[in-house]
């Protein structure tokens, strides 16, 4: 048996027993041989093996010289069923079909050229996906409706109209990038770890923590379960080809899915990326509380004024983002197309349209303003989190991916578009790179149209005005005028990890003696070499245990900020304590957007503007660590805030989450001071500027040397 395809590839029949032979109109008018389909949840199917057609259509050419039975032939040659190639699959030996044996060697070579398929694709079988036996008149001057009868294939059983209506959309665009999921949801680790969490959230909680919205995840959760069982216990990787599309196929028509004229989503994928973040938590609690934060329609509770208002210090009212995971070190870049009526007569006119990429980074469009892309990932080098985005306008554009240069094989790469309008609902559209798609073959995601954003001056309604008359003497007994400033890592009231540094100048006598002191204790311990495997188990594995090994010694620590959102800390003075913590996490996770909490990394990444000389270098130095709460901070030397750039947004740090319960009533203008109070920065000091290590795992280079630590 052919582990790989799932079929029996057999001897070809024996060319002796001629009383089984057929004349070619017998052979072709038997329609009742069949070739015996996939069937998954009532969907039928064949697999397509992606290859080259032309040996079997010579062959097939050789027969008769029929132009539509060739063509046919390069078809329908590579749709494979459970009995193997569908393709002639009747064939009963030598002279059948033909007294030379021309459909028996076509048959060969069908079963030859897919007995090791390199690629393949799902083929639904529905209502008239096959051409007919008949085609094209005999005598077409006097015609007696005597039909020339060509090659066909009959499958043993068709898919509903019912079910090709409701999935065949579905199963079209989402088998191409539902792998990547499966494989991260059928690790043996996932099935336990799912496991807890469903149990937890059944019972609506645990002892330490009941949860608020359990209801919310259960169908998800009985749809991850669902393909868990299906796979008995087969890793993802260990599946082939075919196994792999057969449980795509049972993934995609079970749980909940909505299907329009235009769009399809399976609601349940769309949702279990939460349960893939939710896998890697470190307590059952936690991924609990974390459920309760994502299925929160309202995550902080601010006035519609103070939201209004922060949401105005987005620059940029239209946004089209590519994004991808950093293990993939491909160079993906979006294209975007803007039609030549958007743009400004100076441009000319070489097409109807002109392109934003890399190789054409910013236009002038017909209001003069700049459409343009920001930044452009993994061009020389692989970054951890990949990220570009595009900056556009009003109006209907036309959006690709290409894979410029690929440095993955054997691997479909994973992407997303994000589709931002200011006041309207992010779209994200995941995709895949597939394996044997060619570099430059750009792929074309969609077409999106863009509208005009209103603009709407925020007022502040009759009551919101009255609470706020009557709070001002609080207001002025214990805020006052409040300022907000970068606190500097020499005045700092918490530990930094800091060590000595390399430079040009260091003390030579200080650092030869270093050698000979180190020399002394290595010859003291051992007088024997270490294996590799020594040192390698010596290797810092978390950055606690790094810092401590910078302890000791001169090191280097640098790293490459193209891989970094940036961020910052600010401390807020008030005449009394108000708040619960003195510092506030300023994060940046998406370009144009006032900083948050540090949670994630999205689309920002630093620029030239944090840099004190307007020049981002690809290796900058690391000046120390901070660790505030759970959030470590790395603090980056020769930085700045970006002030006046659009692309960053300022804020003071005014969080309502962070006020004292005894004044939570003035939390609606503490938020309001956010955007209007910004951060200062002194003139002397190492200010607290730089990254929040929100992943998982870190990459530096320490001494050198590309060190990959995780962050705990």
């Amino acid at each position: 048996m052919n582990i790989e395809n799932e079929y029996e590839i057999v001897p070809s029949p024996a060319p002796v027993s001629s009383e089984q032979a057929r004349t070619y109109e017998e052979f072709i008018r038997e329609t009742n041989e069949t070739s015996k389909t996939y069937e998954v949840n009532g969907i039928h199917y064949y697999l397509r093996n992606e290859t080259d057609p032309s040996p079997v259509k010579k062959i097939m050419n050789d027969h008769g010289r029929c132009n539509a039975c060739t063509s046919r032939s390069g078809k329908l040659f590579s749709l494979i069923g459970q009995d193997g190639p569908a393709f002639l699959s009747n064939i009963r030996c030598f002279h059948d079909g033909s007294d030379k044996g021309c459909l028996f060697k076509v048959r060969e070579k069908v079963l030859e050229v897919n007995k090791k398929p390199q690629s393949l694709r799902f083929y639904l079988v529905k209502d008239r996906c096959f051409p007919k036996i008949q085609e094209g008149v005999v005598d077409e001057e006097h015609s007696k409706n005597i039909f020339y009868e060509h090659v066909t294939i009959h499958p043993d059983k068709y898919t509903s109209t019912e079910n090709s209506l409701r999935y065949g959309q579905l199963l079209d665009e989402y088998i191409p990038i539902i792998g990547p999921r499966l494989e991260k949801l059928c690790e043996t680790e996932a099935v336990n770890s799912v496991r807890l969490i469903s149990e937890a959230v059944t019972n609506g909680g645990i002892d330490s923590y009941q949860m608020t919205r359990s209801e919310h995840w259960k169908s998800v959760l009985e749809w991850v379960i669902g393909i868990q069982e299906h796979v008995r216990g087969e890793t993802y990787d260990r599946m082939s080809k075919a196994k792999r599309i057969h449980l795509a196929v049972f993934a995609i028509t079970t749980g909940r899915s909505e299907v329009d004229r235009e769009t399809v989503v399976h609601l349940d994928y769309k949702q279990a990326s939460n349960i893939v973040d939710f896998l890697t938590l470190p307590s059952i609690e936690s991924v609990l509380r974390e459920m309760d934060t994502r299925s929160d329609p309202i995550n902080y509770r601010v006035s519609q004024l103070s939201r209004r208002l922060e949401a105005e210090k987005i620059s940029s009212d239209h946004t089209i983002s590519l994004t991808w995971p950093g293990e993939f070190k491909d160079d993906l870049d979006i294209h975007v197309h803007v039609p030549h009526d958007l743009c400004h007569p100076s441009n000319g006119r070489c097409s109807d349209y002109e392109e934003i990429y890399y190789g054409n980074k910013k236009i002038k469009a017909h209001d003069s303003s700049f459409w343009q892309l920001d930044f452009d990932a993994n061009v020389n080098r692989g970054e951890a989190e990949p990220a570009e985005n595009v900056s556009v306008g009003p109006g209907t554009f036309k959006i690709f991916v290409n894979n410029f240069t690929r440095r993955t094989f054997q691997k479909d790469i994973p992407f997303s578009i994000h589709i931002r309008q200011k006041g309207k609902e992010e779209i994200v559209i995941d995709r895949v790179w597939p394996s044997d798609r060619q570099t430059g073959n750009k792929m074309l995601i969609g077409e999106h149209t863009f509208s005009i954003v209103p603009s709407i001056t925020p007022e502040m309604s009759v009551k919101a005005a009255n609470r706020a008359k009557v709070l001002d003497p609080k207001w002025t007994q214990f805020i006052g005028n409040p300022s907000s400033k970068i606190p500097i890592l020499e005045e700092l009231s918490i530990p930094a990890y800091v060590w000595r540094k390399k430079t040009g100048s260091e003390d030579v006598n200080a650092s030869f003696m270093d050698m000979a002191v180190k020399k002394k204790k290595k010859t003291l311990s051992s007088n024997k070499k270490k294996y590799l495997s020594q040192h390698e188990a010596e290797k810092p594995d978390t950055l606690t245990k790094l810092l401590a090994n910078l302890g000791e010694g001169v090191h280097s620590v640098k790293v490459d900020p193209r891989n970094f959102a940036p961020g910052y800390v600010t401390k807020i003075t008030t005449k009394e304590q108000v708040t619960k913590n003195p510092f506030n996490l300023c994060h940046y996770e998406d370009k144009f957007s006032v900083p948050t909490k540090p949670q994630k990394n999205g689309n920002a990444r630093f620029n030239e503007s944090w840099f004190k000389n307007g020049m981002m270098y690809r290796d900058v130095n690391v000046n120390s660590f901070i660790q505030f709460g759970k959030n470590w901070f790395m603090v980056i030397e020769r930085t700045c805030l970006p002030r006046g750039d659009t692309d960053f947004p300022l804020c003071g740090g005014f969080r309502a989450t962070n006020l004292s319960s005894n004044f939570h009533d003035l939390r609606d203008r503490w938020t309001f001071c956010n955007t209007k109070i910004l951060p200062t920065v002194q003139d002397e000091g190492t200010p607290i500027i730089g990254s929040f290590l929100v992943s998982d795992s870190v990459t530096l280079s320490v001494d050198g040397i590309q060190t990959t630590v995780k962050v705990q």
